[in-house]
């Protein structure tokens, strides 16, 4: 059981602004109804079957006395899952039943001056039933790829709307469920929805008391599973066809500009369309490789050889025959000055002997 109160500052959506006529607001709960295929009704604490234009003028009278810059109602919403609502069967008139219950706790949480207590009959309210919901872009099923944002969710997805005016019947007392804790205890009004459902419409079972709190059953557990699993055959499916069509257009990408360079190029130099791609698969088609690439189109273009395609894309480097040819000429004048160095020892070496021989002295080995 999901119960909260929509705050138009943080919810996007400007048919649920408050400060002004609660006509905008009714307009919309009224259009999604109509998309359900059911006659949008609206109930109260006593009444079925109410016409949006009687709860527009109940509430927009009702909110005299409020500055203009105040919220003159707000939007709760009751949303029980999907093991409550097959507990009470689905039935709309159960699930009014507890929105009636519902809105007598949040008058009754209300904390006045001289201890006095709010009942539901104190309040102007009107609610109203939808039994689909759409997906949003925040959702996991979307984000994880098996859904569409705007399409319609599977399963039983009723819930209810309420509008409520920020003042009570006399309007001599202004109720803002937002204001301080100790005025209305949001959070506990929240969390209390579970419990107030189960003590309306106990389970008789075991597996009904499960449905009720939050706990799956062991079919439920096993039905889970198996559809998790074909979500993920059905992603990863996905998956690799996007993957495939992804490679595809690159290769034919490649093709496209490979061959406007072929055209370019005489006979002999054309360039090979599967060794360009195979260089771009192993680089993972990364910005350097089509950097390299378009390096590579701007000497076509300017009449500049392409001899050293291939090697070019691959490294990145110009010439590989200039690259040989240095490291084999570093490789030379390394010999060379190494053969000068041994030269000039041995002429200070013969020169010391020569000296020695002048002197009168005799080496001996």
């Amino acid at each position: 059981m999901y119960c909260k109160i929509i705050d138009p500052r943080t919810h996007g959506k400007q048919a649920y602004q408050n400060t002004g006529s609660v006509v905008r607001t009714i307009n919309y709960l009224v259009k999604e109804a109509k998309k359900d295929g059911h006659e949008p009704q609206f109930f109260t604490v006593t009444q079925d079957g109410i016409g949006a234009d009687e709860i527009k003028q109940a509430i927009d009278r009702n909110s005299k006395g409020l500055r203009k810059e105040q919220a003159k109602f707000y939007s709760l919403v009751i949303s029980p899952n999907a093991r409550e609502l097959d507990v009470i069967g689905n039935d709309l008139e159960k699930l009014k039943a507890y929105t009636r219950a519902r809105m007598e706790h949040y008058a009754q949480n209300f904390a006045l001056p001289a201890g006095k207590r709010l009942q539901s009959a104190d309040l102007v309210w009107g609610a109203i039933l939808h039994q689909e919901r759409t997906y949003r872009g925040t959702d996991q099923a979307v984000t994880a790829g098996s859904a569409k944002v705007g399409e319609r969710r599977e399963g039983l997805q009723t819930h209810v709307h309420i509008l409520v005016s920020a003042r009570d019947a006399t309007r001599k007392i202004t109720l803002n469920p937002q204001g301080p804790k100790k005025r209305f205890d949001m959070i506990e009004w929240q969390n209390s929805g579970p419990a107030h459902f189960a003590q309306q419409f106990g389970p008789p079972d075991l597996a009904g008391q499960l449905r009720t709190f939050g706990f799956p059953t062991v079919n439920e557990l096993r039905n889970g599973v198996k559809e998790a699993i074909a979500r993920a055959q059905q992603r990863r499916q996905r998956e690799r066809a996007e993957s495939s069509a992804g490679e595809q257009r690159r290769i034919q990408h490649i093709a496209d500009r490979v061959g406007e360079m072929n055209q370019r190029l005489a006979p002999e130099q054309r360039l090979e369309t599967d060794r360009i791609t195979q260089i771009g698969q192993q680089r993972s088609y990364d910005k350097t490789f089509y950097s390299r690439l378009a390096r590579l189109e701007q000497r076509v273009e300017a009449g500049v050889p392409v001899d050293n395609a291939y090697f070019l894309l691959r490294t990145g480097r110009e010439r590989e025959e200039a690259s040989t040819i240095g490291r084999g000429m570093g490789a030379l004048l390394r010999q060379i000055v190494q053969n000068e160095r041994d030269i000039n020892r041995y002429r200070t070496q013969d020169i010391g002997e020569r000296h020695n021989r002048d002197k009168g002295e005799i080496d001996l080995y």
